[in-house]
């Protein structure tokens, strides 16, 4: 994928895929800052690209908790 991107010495995919997960890992970041008290619903709407990364993060997070009903996560 991206990440092959780049010739000899440059490594121009790589960069491009951590800017990429930077980005993600931003997203997370900037949703966690929302949550004021442990009982509210957050709902968030991102692309396919992004969900699986988010999705991860939050499972990895144990302030969260993730409801996914007929594959759509709620």
């Amino acid at each position: 994928g991206l990440v092959d991107v780049g010739a000899g010495d440059t490594y121009i995919g790589a960069d491009l895929t951590g800017y990429w997960y930077r980005r993600n890992t931003r997203i997370f970041s900037n949703i966690k800052k929302l949550v004021v008290s442990g009982n509210e619903r957050i709902l968030v709407i991102y692309g396919n690209s992004h969900a699986w990364v988010l999705e991860e993060l939050f499972e990895a997070s144990p302030e969260f908790s993730i409801l996914k009903i007929d594959g759509i996560i709620k």
